[in-house]
């Protein structure tokens, strides 16, 4: 249900699969770079901390699915504006199948959300769906 591996010298993952009541996944504080693990498998997450690493890539999809999740931080990557754009796209289709409020995302310290579509999902998500998501 708990997984702590924060303040490490990891510097890579593999994909979590058969995890279906990981609960907290703990892994900030590395070197980890490289693509964020899947997490579609794991949809029982409520807190996903993954910040203060060096990943660099998303892959589509691994936050769509999650029921639960109420907190992910991914500030201080190396995210690109396409993989931020990506993440954005699967938090709103996340609330669109879930229809929850009260999510909290920090994106800071990576590269901008751009384009218009992006643009207004993420004001969606933070002034209609009440997520408050940080990107600066």
């Amino acid at each position: 249900r708990y997984l702590f591996l924060q303040n490490n010298q990891f510097n890579s993952l593999n994909t979590f699969t058969g995890l279906n009541i990981l609960l907290y996944f703990y892994v900030h504080n590395n070197n980890i770079s490289g693509t964020i693990p899947d997490f579609s498998g794991c949809p029982k997450l409520i807190r996903l901390y993954l910040h203060n690493n060096s990943f660099s890539t998303y892959f589509s999809g691994s936050f769509v699915t999650l029921t639960s999740i109420k907190l992910i931080l991914l500030q201080n990557n190396n995210l690109t504006s396409t993989e931020i754009n990506n993440i954005i796209r699967d938090l709103f289709d996340n609330y669109g199948n879930f229809n929850r409020s009260g999510v909290a995302v920090n994106l800071a310290d990576n590269s901008p959300p751009t384009g218009d579509e992006v643009i207004d999902k993420l004001n969606f998500l933070k002034n209609i769906a009440g997520w408050s998501i940080t990107t600066d």
